[in-house]
């Protein structure tokens, strides 16, 4: 299906959320909050945690802020006039571009070498309640990831390698056209204490939103940027998310996803075949300022068996938490259990690790990282596998960062005859 015909469905979906919104009982609220661009919407003292690190609006603040650099900002005026334009219009944007080159030290196969890229236009809107606890508008990401360069793409060089769920690379796949991947409202209420979203979404912005699950921060490999005990479905879901603040700096959650979805590609099929990827989550931050990095959250999942490609149904349960110590120290935790169903990837996954920014433009990531592999996923007698990854990112202009990586990683769980293997990578982001 083609992105006018998509925008089609999603026009319906949008009709019935902004006949919501327009009601009298959602446009009561205070009218003298200003609500920005935070990372969560505030209004007043209330915050709703509404996206991880991952979430469209969460990319583009960073886009926005200021930050420091080796060599300076050469793009300053053009930061100037992006911000000019969000405050006049309420339209924002992001340009993302990240590149990424692996070699392992051994392979199943004569593939040794990986090359990634990823591309993603996120666009924010806020066409009603600017400046009010109530903003609400459309979030979308036109977005496309290859291999280039005549290489396996890092995914696959995981696969090539023999690893079950902690793969070096698996962000940069190499089946993923050109896609509308986001097209969705999102809706703030009662001054910002209750949050929804729904449309054409990227799961991965608000399932177990650790600050470590973007494809921007300090980890490569999938032990730490999504929990591999955790059910997930493709990028690009039909599905719909709320989320609202309780007292004593808790909120409590809930979202619904299309099982089976497949990332770079639409899903014409959803509400016929009536097969969801579900959770509920709790969590709690000491206060909204703090929750991009202080934070605990457990989140309970359960997915729908999927009858086209015979996959049994799966549920489990993931538990995160971070706290930044200071102006540079963040560690985190991680843990997940699941029965092995629904195509999940460990049935126990336990992570852990830190971000240190060693001086304001760089910053040094290291994690332990261990997973069971799924044996309803990848069959009997494998082995528990581990990995240790470290990285230093460099901030070389506003702009542009370059990020050298190294994962070694211990008892490949399909790749019995190797019992340590090297990843040695070099990222580079450039983001507009």
């Amino acid at each position: 299906m083609g992105i006018l015909n998509q925008i089609n469905l999603f026009a319906v979906i949008l009709i019935v959320t902004l006949l919501f919104i327009f009601s009298p009982s959602a446009l009561a609220g205070n009218e003298d909050v200003e609500t920005g661009d935070e990372d969560t919407v505030q209004a007043g003292a209330a915050t709703v945690p509404l996206q991880g690190p991952s979430g469209v609006i969460r990319e583009i603040k960073r886009a926005y802020q200021k930050v420091e650099s080796v060599l300076g900002a050469p793009l300053q005026r053009y930061l100037e006039w992006k911000q000019n334009l969000r405050d006049r219009t309420g339209f924002s944007y992001s340009l993302l571009g990240l590149w990424l080159g692996q070699r392992a030290s051994d392979s199943l196969t004569e593939n040794k070498n990986g090359l990634g890229q990823i591309y993603r236009l996120n666009m924010g809107w806020k066409l009603v309640g600017r400046g009010t606890g109530h903003v609400g508008g459309i979030e979308a990401r036109l977005e496309y990831r290859s291999a280039f360069g005549g290489a396996i793409s890092p995914s696959r060089l995981g696969n090539e390698i023999g690893v079950a769920a902690v793969n070096p690379g698996f962000v940069y796949i190499d089946r993923y056209d050109l896609d509308l991947a986001v097209l969705n409202w999102t809706q703030m209420l009662i001054d910002g204490k209750l949050g929804l979203a729904a449309g054409r979404l990227a799961f991965d912005a608000y399932l177990d939103g650790s600050p470590v699950q973007s494809a921007t921060a300090g980890f490569l490999n999938r032990a730490f940027v999504l929990n591999p005990a955790l059910g997930t479905t493709g990028i690009g879901a039909l599905g719909a998310v709320i989320k609202g603040d309780l007292p004593g700096g808790f909120w409590l959650g809930a979202q619904i996803h299309d099982a089976n979805a497949v990332s770079g590609k639409f899903n014409h099929d959803a509400f016929d075949q009536n097969e969801w990827l579900k959770a509920a989550e709790l969590g709690w931050t000491p206060s909204p300022e703090r929750y991009p990095f202080d934070q605990v959250r457990f989140t309970y999942w359960a997915k729908d068996a999927r009858t086209e490609t015979d996959q049994p149904s799966g549920k489990g349960w993931v538990v995160s938490a971070s706290y930044k110590i200071g102006e540079r120290f963040l560690p985190f935790l991680r843990f997940g259990h699941s029965d092995g169903g629904g195509g999940v990837l460990a049935e126990n996954a336990l992570s852990g690790g830190f971000e240190f920014s060693t001086f304001p433009n760089q910053t040094w990531a290291l994690g332990l990282g261990w997973s069971e592999p799924s044996r309803k996923t990848f069959g009997e007698d494998l082995r528990n596998e581990t990995v240790l990854e470290t990285s230093y990112r460099i901030q070389l202009f506003q702009s542009l960062s370059v990020m050298p990586n190294t994962q070694v990683i211990i008892n490949p769980a399909r790749n019995p005859d190797q019992d340590t293997i090297w990843v040695l990578g070099l990222r580079a982001t450039i983001t507009l």
